[in-house]
């Protein structure tokens, strides 16, 4: 995957998953308590997988296994205009980026294959979870990027 690619599909947690910046709280506190599935004040790799699992079918309205351009639009509809002027023009990237076969369509494989950046740069600490102050610097540096 080309570092473009690879930077679209970080990107894809945008699209698909609650963007930690509009979680609530500033430091996404709220989020995180979602995440925390069972509640231990670490959010783990499973735990994470877990949602996004949940998002993909919410998001794949017809329960083929696939998401289309169109079921990709309507979720990024239903997240609101700020979301959408932030993903201005980076949609298409992102999916293309995600779909590894070309087939216009993100399958449940390919979406839990793309990189999942809080998993991968939020555990600053490399213990395989993050802590709710991970969490909370991931989310300022988030917030720094896009100021």
């Amino acid at each position: 995957m080309t570092t473009t690619k690879y930077a679209a599909a970080l990107a894809a947690s945008l699209i698909f998953t609650i963007s930690a910046a509009d979680a609530g709280a500033g430091d996404g506190s709220r989020l995180f308590k979602h995440m925390d599935a069972d509640g231990d004040g670490v959010i783990t790799r499973a735990e994470l997988t877990t949602q996004r699992e949940a998002v993909f079918a919410r998001i794949d309205k017809n329960g083929d296994g696939l998401v289309s351009a169109e079921e990709r639009q309507q979720a990024a509809e239903g997240r609101g205009q700020r979301l959408r002027d932030r993903m201005q023009g980076q949609g298409d990237d992102i999916a293309e980026a995600i779909d590894t076969d070309g087939d216009g369509n993100i399958s449940r494989e390919e979406y839990l294959a793309a990189p999942t950046p809080m998993a991968d740069f939020a555990d600053t600490d490399g213990d395989g979870g993050v802590t709710q102050e991970e969490f909370a610097a991931f989310v300022q540096a988030d917030k720094a990027k896009r100021k």
